[in-house]
């Protein structure tokens, strides 16, 4: 996020003011973007990105509405402790519901290539056997609707039964992203290299434009300490990778494996998408640089070919990587920075964006609107 000196001082600034600055025209900022439109539709916004909507993260993800953490709803409580695991849990249920109640399940169907057809989680050896049941076990007792199955779906070879997640969703995310962003303000292909908070009004600084504002939102997720170092060692830069081969017919239902590590799910069209495999390179997928990994992008082909007979020897269509924000603790944070409480932000969704993000927009919203308290997900839980 820099603007060199001839870059900024070629032509005369023009000048605008609104009430919101949401940086970040990706799932958190278009969430936020919504929602404020909704519960305060006085407040004028502008939607500001660097790139295109959705050049970021929330354009390259698998598309997948899932509950929970990257982690094992048991690996959850040991980490969070039961009460904040579950709490952690309901809210990505209640993200999920949401979505469904604004636009509809139909409507989400027609523009969004919206599908509720359940995930799977599976084992592929006798100890992901054993977490996966105790997962099953403690979300049971919970009210998840959720239950282990000794077989998954045909077509697959080498997996031993899996956690079925009746609930779960996927999505089109660019489709769903044009669907969020009706109405907005989007000053798309203008890169914010400074906010100036010195005076009464902030002042957001573009290679284009100057916005005078109120407040501002920062929805950069692993681009945040760019902005503000507060975010330097809380939000961290990972890449994922995803492949898509060529159509075929349809036989595979979303699931994730290796520990939640690797994804997959068949599109409308029948191609397959895969994503993950993190792990075998895990030094290079730091950073902000995207770029396809080779020795991921391999392991990632060689797994379709082991599992998936109906797959070998097929065309692989589509590679691409994307940079995601991770946070300290694996799950999101908003709330606005000690050094300017002006400066709100929403950030951190640890590759589970469409997971969070809707609600999460609602959370910040509300904050900002009404002061309510954003409760575990507030940003505070990092401040010493």
């Amino acid at each position: 996020m820099s603007v060199s000196y001839w870059q900024d001082t070629a032509q005369a600034r023009s000048k605008t003011t609104v009430d919101i600055v949401i940086i970040g025209a990706g799932l958190a900022g278009l969430s936020t973007a919504y929602w404020i439109r909704k519960l305060e539709p006085t407040w004028s916004i502008a939607v500001v990105d660097k790139g295109p909507v959705g050049s970021g993260a929330s354009g390259r993800n698998a598309g997948f509405i899932t509950c929970g953490s990257t982690e094992h709803f048991s690996d959850m409580i040991d980490q969070y402790g039961e009460s904040k695991a579950e709490e952690v849990w309901k809210f990505s249920e209640y993200n999920h519901n949401l979505m469904i109640e604004e636009f509809g399940k139909k409507h989400l169907e027609e523009k969004c290539e919206y599908r509720s057809l359940g995930s799977w989680t599976l084992a592929a050896s006798e100890h992901e056997i054993e977490v996966i049941k105790s997962t099953v076990d403690a979300l049971g007792n919970k009210g998840a609707n959720v239950e282990w199955r000794d077989r998954a779906f045909e077509g697959a070879e080498g997996f031993h039964g899996g956690a079925y997640y009746k609930d779960d969703g996927e999505i089109h995310p660019m489709k769903y992203l044009n669907l969020l962003r009706d109405k907005t303000p989007i000053f798309e292909n203008q890169e914010v290299f400074e906010i100036d908070t010195s005076g009464d009004l902030i002042i957001v600084k573009t290679n284009v434009l100057d916005f005078q504002t109120n407040a501002v939102v920062l929805c950069t997720n692993a681009w945040s300490d760019q902005l503000f170092s507060w975010f330097k060692d809380k939000i961290s830069p990972m890449r994922g990778q995803i492949i898509v081969t060529e159509p075929v017919a349809q036989f595979l239902q979303p699931s994730y494996c290796s520990f939640v590590l690797d994804y997959f799910r068949q599109l409308v069209d029948g191609r397959l998408l895969i994503g993950g495999f993190r792990n075998a390179d895990i030094e290079k997928e730091v950073g902000y640089s995207d770029e396809i990994n080779p020795t991921i992008h391999e392991k990632l082909e060689g797994f379709l070919n082991e599992h998936f007979p109906t797959l070998r020897g097929k065309r692989i269509d589509y590679r691409w990587s994307g940079v995601m924000g991770f946070s300290k603790d694996g799950y999101p944070m908003t709330g606005s920075l000690p050094e300017d409480p002006r400066i709100f932000y929403s950030g951190g969704f640890t590759g589970t964006g469409l997971g969070y993000t809707f609600a999460m927009g609602r959370l910040t919203a509300k904050l900002m609107i009404e002061g309510q308290d954003p409760g575990i997900f507030s940003g505070r839980r990092f401040q010493s």
